[in-house]
């Protein structure tokens, strides 16, 4: 087992020297573990389960993901595998619900994590390996989130900032709006906040952040004094 000492303190720099070693096994940090297989990110294991992921796939009726995940165990099979040998067309949306997951969780613990961390080698997750990412790839696509990230602060600085639809829509003829911007729209009364958006809508704070940005960057809404 390589010891914690022997890999650079910074997490990026870990992780970076890790998938250059194709190196297997999991990486401990805090309330979180990286798994990783050849390199490759496999899962970061945090306050949701893989089920717990997996449970927004929309799978057919009658597939109980907990009975599923047991049996799995059970019989060595990987939590992917068991689920798409019951649910094969799903397996473009458990990719990108993984894929999703995984960035989110990357994308926290480089934002707020450095120093040390616990490695064990040769260790592998129940869930399978077959939607495991490069993660040199999946590191920088998390540090533009970042970047992002710090743009969203100047506009939302707090979760607890309040919006609503601008009374004059500008160029109302030629913005578009999305079906998912729509949404957010109609939750922005002026008087729930965004941490109130983030709970009703149950996505990500990245993602709820990001498209207020955007909407607010299209002057499609505007910030309430309280």
């Amino acid at each position: 087992m390589r010891r914690p000492d022997e890999t650079p303190r910074d997490l990026r720099s870990q992780l970076c020297q890790l998938a250059n070693d194709g190196w297997t096994g999991t990486l401990h940090v805090e309330h979180a573990s990286i798994w990783l297989a050849g390199g490759r990110l496999v899962l970061v294991d945090g306050e949701l389960s893989p089920v717990d992921v997996l449970r927004d796939a929309a799978l057919p009726g009658g597939i109980d993901l907990d009975d599923l995940d047991r049996t799995a165990r059970l019989g060595g099979t990987p939590l992917v595998d068991a689920v798409l040998a019951e649910a094969p067309a799903a397996e473009n949306v458990v990719a990108r619900l993984l894929h999703e997951h995984n960035l989110n969780g990357l994308f926290e613990l480089l934002a707020t994590r450095d120093g040390d961390a616990t490695l064990e080698e040769g260790m592998r997750h129940h869930l399978g390996e077959r939607f495991a990412e490069p993660m040199l790839e999946i590191i920088d696509e998390a540090e533009r989130r970042i970047d992002l990230w710090r743009a969203i602060a100047e506009e939302i600085p707090t979760t607890g900032a309040t919006f609503r639809m601008t009374r004059e829509l500008p160029g109302a003829a030629d913005t578009r709006i999305e079906p998912a911007e729509w949404r957010y729209l109609a939750l922005l009364d002026g008087r729930r906040t965004v941490s109130d958006v983030i709970d009703e809508t149950s996505e990500s704070p990245f993602r709820v952040c990001s498209t207020l940005y955007r909407l607010r960057l299209q002057e499609l809404i505007e910030p309430v004094a309280v």
